[in-house]
């Protein structure tokens, strides 16, 4: 029975490690850069907080696996009405303009990726639009990546201008990913509250399955027990080899 446990927990302790798996974060006490006005130029705002309020990490994934694409929907859970409005003013005078916005901005916590890997669906003359997506330049988001950026969120929670990072949990905003080459899959998850300022999710893709033989399921408290097992079956073999050796002397 001890081995049959041991084997189990050995088999989800690989499936953990060779699990896809990607994290979410919103973190901020605002998603507007400080100081942003209209017409200003995005690049001189990489350093502010708000321009790395969303943070994707490729935490875990297979030699050849990569994002393809994300997208985030603030109307996904219990708000009805929240909308990104990335617009800084349309100098045409679009109605359709959400005029004074913020974002997409990539921010500078952003690593392995590069402006050109990244395809936002919104931009600056866009309007409002309560889906964001983002696609991705083939194989160039892969594990070890990070990508942060910002956007200005208009109505959640009924806030107009400015933007904490739990509401997003709060609210259960929606989020999904889709992930190609060594495994290809599609998931979705919603953010979870934090506290005030911050919310995360996780995504988990293509995880090994455990093999028939170790079937038996196994919780943290069963792993303790299954290490104590072994560690007195250990101690009980170097006791009965000491006496053995005294007997013969």
């Amino acid at each position: 029975m001890i081995k049959k446990l041991f084997a189990a927990s050995l088999a989800i302790i690989s499936v953990s490690a060779n699990a896809s798996i990607i994290d979410f974060t919103a973190s901020g006490d605002g998603n507007i850069a400080k100081g942003w006005n209209e017409g200003l130029n995005h690049a001189d705002f990489r350093d502010d907080p708000a321009a790395n309020f969303f943070k994707i990490v490729f935490s875990a994934g297979l030699t050849g696996e990569s994002i393809t694409e994300l997208s985030f929907n603030l109307r996904a859970g219990t708000d009805n009405d929240a909308f990104f409005d990335p617009s800084d003013g349309d100098p045409n005078n679009n109605l359709n303009s959400g005029g004074m916005g913020f974002g997409p901005i990539i921010g500078n916590g952003t690593i392995g990726l590069v402006s050109s890997d990244v395809i936002f669906s919104l931009d600056a003359l866009s309007g409002t639009n309560p889906v964001l997506s983002i696609m991705f330049l083939a194989g160039s988001f892969v594990a070890g990546d990070i990508l942060s950026f910002g956007i200005d969120i208009d109505q959640l929670d009924g806030q107009l201008s400015d933007i904490g990072g739990g509401l997003l949990g709060t609210h259960a905003v929606g989020i999904e990913a889709t992930i190609g080459g060594s495994c290809e899959a599609e998931a979705s998850t919603a953010f979870n509250k934090l506290n005030n300022n911050s919310s995360s999710a996780q995504l988990e893709f293509c995880t090994p399955q455990i093999p028939m033989s170790a079937n038996i399921p196994i919780t943290r408290s069963s792993f303790l027990l299954i290490i104590g097992l072994l560690a007195l079956r250990q101690s009980r073999k170097l006791a009965s080899k000491k006496n053995a050796i005294n007997v013969l002397a």
